[in-house]
């Protein structure tokens, strides 16, 4: 296991960012795993894995890399895959009134035995699915 080495923890203020802004506006700076991760999640393009406990902050890392990838790209789209309907349903509540309320960011849940409408997934910019609705569609 890797010790986080960090200096010191990255205030919500010094990213200068908008929508950084408006999205962490709860919070006065991130934490120590976010901090560890921030450089590479938010500034580049680099795959990353992150492992590390329960509530230590790796679904805001993700927010990061969406905020990066709707910053510095047009009409790309992000696919959230949680391994149960009730994790998708906890994350679309959070983020369709963050990012799609709060950003403009249209956020969509596919889960289920309804097909999606293919206008919903080519107008959203996240959808938050499972495993094997996004098989059912990729197919």
């Amino acid at each position: 296991m890797t010790d986080l080495l960090i200096k010191d923890y990255i205030l919500i203020s010094d990213v200068k960012n908008m929508n950084f802004s408006k999205l962490y506006s709860h919070l006065d700076s991130l934490n120590a795993v976010q901090s560890y991760v921030f450089d590479v999640v938010y500034k580049t393009d680099e795959n990353v894995i992150i492992g590390a406990p329960t509530g230590s902050g790796k679904t805001y890392a993700a927010e990061f890399a969406l905020l990066r990838l709707f910053e510095t790209t047009q009409k790309q789209k992000a696919i959230y895959i949680a391994p149960l309907k009730a994790l998708t349903q906890e994350r679309y509540n959070d983020w369709k009134e963050r990012f799609d309320n709060l950003l403009g960011y249209r956020v969509e849940e596919l889960t289920g035995d309804v097909n999606p409408d293919k206008l919903v997934i080519e107008s959203s910019s996240i959808i938050i699915t499972t495993p094997e609705k996004w098989d059912g569609i990729t197919r």
